[in-house]
């Protein structure tokens, strides 16, 4: 059988882990992560194909201790500067080396990076045994990804970069985080390696937050929502300003299995900021949001709590600020926090105090 045809990008995420966020369709499938869209309706999640988490979690056959203990994203990235396409492959895994040859990675090296140079990390996320590396060009006009799983590499991309104008427009206000303590940036950034949301105008500057304890998510069984560190978390509000929408009442799912509504941002509230700006909260807990529709409320006052409802693999809280109250007519807005950070995937982000 004939293999995957390539042009600038390479992916096979068959046995990745992915990491917590809205759920929709996968990388193998949309040469992207095995990536979750909480907000665009007609995705259709196949996350818990990709991600079997924690206790669930199968070791690909053949592995060897020694290789878990040693591949490093130096590894990798050293390799794709040396252009050892050979050395590569050798670490795929099983599934991945089905979809491709060696042959396969030696000329997607030649056609997309520079021999000799080493790629620049942006960004690193390990969690629940996935270590997922994000590199640039040293001009930032390619992008790498590698997602690292028990000794073996288990999905690999490259693409062009594809800025947008709306990159250098920030919101006028300034937000804070929608949360209390720290917590880990999932998904967050202005290219799609970063951020999967940034391939969607409604989306593009998105955030989805999770909380990463000692590499893991949860402790205990993985289709138990309250295993989930982020479940059942306060969510408060960026900023002050007027709630102008508020849904509740929808099932939280079980993670990574089908959503069991049709309401893509589940239960979730929208808050008026003046000025055209409007935040957005998703995947609140069944029954835990404490505002409704016309109540003001100011920076840091409590909102409800963090679930897994609607299009949403496991607990985590969805934010943006778009243009519009609408989840389907807004553009999404690059958002001014106000301690001047500007976080990407892997970061660990400090929330508001507690009240």
């Amino acid at each position: 059988m004939k293999k995957r045809s390539l042009a600038v990008c390479l992916l096979a995420l068959s046995s990745v882990i992915a990491m917590s966020g809205c759920a929709g369709n996968t990388g193998s499938e949309k040469e992207n992560r095995a990536a979750e869209d909480g907000i665009v309706k007609e995705k259709v999640s196949d996350s818990g194909e990709n991600r079997k988490a924690d206790g669930q979690l199968q070791q690909t056959e053949g592995i060897e201790t020694q290789a878990q203990e040693t591949l490093t994203g130096n590894d990798v990235s050293g390799w794709i500067a040396a252009h050892e396409g050979a050395t590569l492959y050798e670490h795929f895994s099983p599934e991945f080396q089905e979809k491709v040859t060696a042959e396969d990675i030696d000329k997607l090296l030649r056609q997309a990076w520079k021999k000799g140079e080493t790629p620049v990390q942006i960004s690193r996320l390990a969690a629940d045994g996935t270590d997922t590396y994000v590199w640039s060009s040293e001009d930032g006009k390619m992008y790498l990804t590698a997602m690292l799983r028990e000794g073996r590499i288990h999905g690999l991309l490259l693409r062009p970069s594809d800025p947008r104008a709306t990159d250098e427009k920030y919101t006028r206000h300034v937000y804070r985080m929608p949360f209390e303590g720290e917590w880990t940036v999932a998904w967050g950034g202005i290219n799609t390696m970063l951020n999967y949301h940034y391939e969607y105008p409604a989306q593009r500057y998105a955030y989805d937050v999770f909380i990463v304890r000692d590499g893991a998510s949860l402790e205990g069984d993985p289709k138990d929502n309250a295993s989930y560190f982020a479940f059942e978390q306060p969510v408060v509000a960026p900023l002050g300003g007027k709630v102008v929408k508020v849904v509740d009442g929808h099932p939280d799912n079980v993670p990574f299995e089908k959503p069991l509504t049709e309401e893509a941002a589940g239960n979730h509230v929208v808050i008026d900021h003046g000025n055209g700006e409007y935040s957005v909260l998703a995947h609140f807990k069944k029954d835990s949001i404490v505002v409704k529709e016309g109540d003001t409320v100011k920076q840091g006052d409590r909102l409800g709590l963090c679930g897994n409802s609607g299009n949403s693999s496991d607990a985590h809280i969805h934010f943006q600020v778009s243009d519009s109250p609408s989840l389907e007519e807004g553009a999404s807005l690059r958002i001014r926090f106000e301690d001047g950070s500007d976080p990407v995937r892997g970061d660990q982000v400090q929330g508001q105090n507690k009240k």
